[in-house]
């Protein structure tokens, strides 16, 4: 509706971004997302859901959050939500009233798990935590500014992914996730097994893997953007020693896209991979909080018919008090 639209245009000003990969690499107002959700260029769909309801104190309250749901999988992403928690004095109220919406209808159209992304210590992470999301893991993001980009060469051992390492990758990700983080991001009932949650696994980008003896003990993805670029790296503990090799790959992608920033998350379980990006000019840029909410599905199933032989149940028998009991 029009009047929707003006909502909308007004409160993107005071949006608060819930997918940092998003917003630093393929930043798009939310006005934009909306009039374009509907065409089909793009392998997830974006959900956007207004509030703007009358108090009994005669106020409005007003809000919208975004939501993108993968074509193939059974999960959202929290993009972003508005307004902002320091914006408005009712913010709050709207902030659960949006969240609860998403989750009751995640939970009709068979969604089984809603992700987002907050700062540590933040009213924005407590908001979320009070819907009944939970922090699976903590993650750091670091940096590297597009005139620190080194001069880096693909070396020897690394080679591109291809689609025979789909396994060879899950297994590398369950060796080094934690269960927590597992149980979070893979979903083992899919027909296709498991597979990596998130945007790093839309098709989009270039993937690398590094061998040894015993299989691909590191993988990377360079997700190219508009203002930016994220990189993502799996590595094996026992592998730590062969971390540069694998950066110098990713970064020599680099070559072919525009000089932007820079940017590679690294999770509280991944210690081997933050002394090899700092050396190669990486600094700390924020720390933030990955939660997931779970959502009840409603299961159907299909009326089951009493076998003939047992539909016949034998009676209850009758008490009867004994003489010495009246």
């Amino acid at each position: 509706m029009p009047q929707d639209l003006f909502l909308l245009a007004e409160l993107q000003k005071v949006n608060e971004s819930l997918c940092p990969i998003e917003s630093l690499t393929h930043p798009r107002s939310p006005l934009w997302k909306a009039l374009t959700s509907f065409l089909a260029f793009e392998e997830a769909q974006t959900f956007t859901f207004i509030l703007n309801e009358s108090r009994r104190d005669g106020k409005r309250l007003r809000g919208f959050i975004q939501v993108k749901q993968p074509a193939t999988r059974p999960e959202m992403y929290i993009h972003c939500v508005a307004p902002q928690l320091d914006a408005a004095e009712d913010a709050h109220a709207a902030w659960n009233r949006l969240l609860n919406h998403v989750v009751a209808m995640a939970e009709e159209k068979g969604i089984h798990r809603i992700f987002a992304c907050a700062a540590e210590a933040s009213t924005e992470r407590e908001v979320l935590v009070g819907a009944g999301f939970s922090v699976y893991t903590r993650e750091d993001i670091f940096r590297l500014a597009p005139d620190a980009h080194p001069q880096a060469v693909a070396g020897n051992g690394i080679r591109p992914e291809q689609s025979t390492d789909t396994w060879e990758i899950r297994r590398l990700y369950r060796a080094i996730a934690p269960y927590l983080v597992q149980r979070a991001e893979t979903f083992a009932e899919s027909k296709d097994g498991e597979w990596l949650s998130g945007p790093v696994s839309w098709n989009q980008g270039e993937g690398f893997v590094m061998e040894d003896r015993e299989g691909i003990v590191g993988y990377g993805h360079l997700t190219p953007g508009h203002t930016g670029h994220w990189l993502t790296i799996l590595v094996h503990p026992r592998a730590y020693d062969q971390v540069d090799p694998l950066l110098s790959y990713g970064l020599a992608l680099l070559n072919y896209y525009p000089p932007y920033p820079v940017y590679c998350a690294t999770r509280e379980y991944q210690g081997g991979i933050r002394t090899p990006l700092s050396t190669r000019g990486f600094t700390l840029f924020s720390t933030q909080c990955c939660l997931v909410k779970h959502t009840t599905v409603c299961v159907q199933e299909n009326a089951r018919s009493l076998v003939p032989a047992l539909e016949k149940r034998a009676k209850a028998p009758t008490t009867t008090a004994s003489p010495s009991e009246t």
